[in-house]
């Protein structure tokens, strides 16, 4: 159960969803028992705020995050995004913050900042998605596109917690080759991304529609 204080932390860094959050990991029953046998154990034996133990990672060729990704929707995938932060925050294994993002977010905010309307500018904006504990963006994929604005401030985020150590968790409904190949990832930010972050592939049918499939097969037999 999260505490209040930790409550207050999503509040302030979490765009959280109190959907996502009324689940638990034993909810959780259309991902392997392997995959989350490795989220777990990455969650308990390997995340560290400890900047030297994160290099000593990456000069050992492991991963500081995951690129978790499916070809169909509702597989899971965001859920276990909030789980993850759900569960670091519970442990108080976060020493700042956590930031979630999704893919049609993040250029969202920083050209809502042009409007000058007293909130956030671009700059405080970027800073956070390049400062905080771990940066979790959801549907990468729905970025499409890029405009070379938008491809230099994305750049920036990556660059910058690529150098600094900073973990990111990422979902989409592509790999990050697929994602490369159709150009949505430029090819320093794929190698980046290859290096930063272990692919997970999730498999299986979208639960969301096998409840109203299961709801219209029970509603015919009314009629059989």
């Amino acid at each position: 159960m999260l505490k209040p204080e930790q409550i207050k932390i999503m509040r302030e860094s979490w765009n959280f969803s109190f959907v996502h959050l009324m689940y638990e990991w034993e909810d959780i029953t259309k991902v392997s028992k392997a995959v989350l046998d490795r989220i777990h154990k990455y969650i308990n034996e390997e995340y560290t705020n400890s900047e030297s133990v994160r290099f000593s990672f990456l000069k050992q060729g492991r991963t500081l995050g995951f690129f978790i990704h499916s070809v169909t929707n509702g597989t899971g995938k965001t859920t276990l995004l909030h789980l993850i932060a759900k569960t670091l925050l519970d442990k108080n294994l976060v020493n700042k913050k956590l930031l979630y993002v999704t893919g049609l977010e993040i250029f969202y905010e920083l050209k809502k900042s042009f409007s000058n309307n007293g909130g956030l500018n671009e700059s405080d904006i970027l800073e956070n998605m390049m400062s905080c504990d771990i940066l979790f963006i959801d549907d990468l994929d729905k970025i499409g596109t890029l405009s070379e604005y938008e491809k230099k401030r994305f750049t920036l985020i990556i660059d910058k917690r690529y150098t600094n150590l900073k973990p990111v968790m990422i979902t989409a409904n592509k790999s990050i080759s697929e994602m490369s190949k159709d150009g949505q990832l430029e090819p320093h930010i794929f190698s980046r991304l290859s290096q930063m972050c272990e692919e997970i592939e999730i498999t299986g049918e979208d639960f969301r529609l096998q409840g109203k499939i299961k709801l219209q097969l029970k509603e015919r037999k009314k009629f059989l």
